[in-house]
């Protein structure tokens, strides 16, 4: 298959490594304005956003809109990991949700929006997507509210108050993995009073 006369098999690595360039620059460039300086894990959260999100597109877009597609990644997905983290308090360390959810979204839409066809033809592909994106999205909610269910059910979602406060490594394995941060003084999870 040709694109603009080139094989697409020399364009999708080439769009790839555009929109995870865009992603970067567009990254440092949001840490710097936020932040006043660069900021190493925001920078890698965009890349890895902006690769995740040209994976829709990379062998139908040409090689601006893959540039457009990474460089909204690297402002989207660090923002999203921020809001995440600081106001929706979501414990995710590696930022998955916001790498692979919004990347991934933000990509699934812009195959739609910025794929090389009319606009009328343009605007349905959006539209296959949003419906794409929201069938995803209520099929992983639907089996994760089974699958809490069924964990709530059998082994609980939680842990009892006193390991949390101990720590779970002391309460599944009797050992204190972190004995310099451990917050008691309970050496043996058997010692302590029930």
């Amino acid at each position: 298959m040709l694109h603009g006369g080139v094989s697409t098999y020399a364009v999708e690595p080439m769009n790839v490594l555009l929109a995870a360039a865009a992603a970067g620059a567009s990254s440092i460039a949001l840490a710097h304005f936020r932040y006043g300086k660069p900021d190493i894990v925001l920078a890698l959260t965009g890349i890895l956003g902006g690769l995740v999100a040209i994976t829709a597109a990379a062998g139908t877009v040409g090689t601006g809109s893959a540039v457009l597609i990474g460089a909204v990644a690297g402002v989207v997905v660090p923002l999203s990991t921020i809001t995440l983290d600081l106001f929706a308090h979501l414990d995710d360390p590696t930022a998955t949700v916001s790498i692979h959810g919004v990347g991934g979204v933000w990509g699934l839409l812009a195959a739609g929006l910025l794929a090389p066809v009319g606009l009328v033809e343009r605007l349905k592909l959006a539209g296959i997507q949003v419906a794409a994106v929201l069938a995803v999205a209520a099929l992983a909610g639907g089996l994760t509210l089974v699958l809490f269910a069924i964990l709530r059910a059998t082994v609980g979602l939680r842990l009892r108050e006193a390991d949390e406060y101990d720590g779970i490594d002391l309460a599944e394995h009797d050992i204190g993995a972190y004995p310099d941060f451990q917050q008691t003084m309970i050496k043996s999870y058997h010692l302590r009073e029930a």
